[in-house]
């Protein structure tokens, strides 16, 4: 549960409140845009401090700003506020959080290198718990009556949750090689030619095969020559990993906001967008916590059948065929694939003998990296639709 606070999804889930309280309907992809803005910079810039600034460093400066953009966004949406009273000045602290969250990410999953592999089963079913909790946590409050600045206030107690977490309730990473001991404990050797990641690579060249049991050249590589054979080993995943996080938000957040459009009077009606982000959420705790049961090596198969929901939801978005309790299955669904996707390609990453660790962290900032280039290329995507082929829907189509 180290993900209470890094899984953003108060403020998705929020987004219709937040856009109806300021009368700015239609521009619903603007809040995750803000939430994933900063996290191509803060991705970056985790990246850069790795080799050079602790873990605990990281995540403790990371916990600081999470809470002071909190605190502020919990002032900047309420309405006594005076001049802070400003749906602008919650974009510009989601902005904050997103890319605080984004950055606390790659932080944790490069930490993860340093202990068996298995160990991301851990996180990412943390993740999962923390999505499902905050999503359901915000549902709560909004069916009773508070208000999202409130909401949001509530929320900045878990960052003290998080900080224990981390610095007191984990334990030391292992001493030498986690995949060495996890093999053994498992009783046989990983085999490289059984890797999916080698075979992802098998069609490039020689040098590019050599490069991913790490750098053996003469003399010194530089940064940019380091980047540049990381991004070649890892561009498979990345790519899979780019385009299930697009399919996924378009649907979950975009496509969701106009999935209703026909003035219902029902509760499950008007709340229909908050419940369908919670049943999101729960799909993603499901399958995040799979990694036990199940492993995927071809990921790419995740990719088409997400790829095939983003579609069913951009109709729905368009034309309203779908029942409501069906949109809500339908979305544990979306949400399991995605779930899904991220497990075990992260899992593929740490447990890959054919990345060195020296190269590890970096190969997972990569990869991560692209989550974030994802998630900002559907909220252009979710403003762009919003604008043109449902904008007529904007005002019947959501719950304001």
């Amino acid at each position: 549960m180290l993900s209470s606070i890094h899984d953003s999804s108060f403020f998705p889930s929020s987004a219709q409140d937040l856009v109806c309280e300021f009368g700015v309907d239609g521009l619903i992809g603007l809040v995750l845009a803000a939430n994933i803005l900063a996290g191509v910079g803060a991705r970056s810039l985790n990246t850069l401090l790795f080799p050079h600034v602790s873990a605990k460093g990281r995540v403790g400066a990371n916990s600081l700003t999470m809470f002071c953009a909190l605190a502020l966004l919990s002032l900047c949406a309420n309405p006594n506020s005076g001049f802070l009273y400003s749906y602008w000045y919650c974009l510009a602290c989601i902005v904050i959080l997103g890319g605080a969250c984004s950055f606390g990410e790659s932080a944790i999953i490069g930490h993860l290198r340093l202990y068996p592999p298995h160990m991301v089963s851990g996180w990412s079913s943390g993740t999962g718990w923390a999505g499902v909790i905050g999503a359901g946590a915000y549902l709560f409050f909004h069916a009773i009556g508070l208000s999202p600045w409130v909401i949001y206030a509530i929320n900045i107690p878990t960052v003290f949750i998080y900080v224990f977490a981390f610095f007191w309730m984990l334990t030391p990473p292992p001493e030498g090689d986690p995949r060495e001991a996890e093999a053994m404990e498992a009783g046989k050797n990983i085999q490289e030619e059984d890797d999916p990641l080698l075979k992802v690579n098998a069609f490039e060249s020689d040098s590019l095969a050599g490069a991913a049991v790490g750098y053996n050249g003469i003399g010194e590589e530089s940064g940019l020559a380091k980047y540049w054979r990381c991004t070649k080993i890892t561009w498979f995943l990345s790519l899979n990993i780019f385009l299930v996080y697009f399919f996924e938000y378009v649907a979950s957040y975009g496509a969701v906001d106009k999935a209703e459009n026909d003035s219902p009077t029902s509760w499950w009606g008007r709340n229909s967008f908050t419940i369908l982000a919670f049943c999101y959420q729960v799909g993603v705790v499901l399958s995040r916590s799979s990694l036990e049961f199940i492993k995927i090596s071809r990921v790419e198969i995740l990719t088409v059948l997400q790829a095939a929901n983003f579609v069913l939801w951009l109709l729905q978005a368009s034309y309203h065929f779908l029942p409501i309790w069906l949109q809500f299955i339908l979305m544990i669904y979306v949400g399991v694939l995605g779930g899904a996707s991220y497990v075990n390609i992260f899992y593929l990453l740490l447990n890959s003998r054919n990345i060195s660790n020296l190269d590890r962290e970096l190969c997972i900032n990569i990869v991560a990296f692209a989550i974030t280039l994802g998630i900002m290329a559907s909220s252009l995507f979710t403003l762009m639709m919003d604008q043109t082929w449902l904008k007529d829907d904007a005002s019947s189509g959501s719950s304001c």
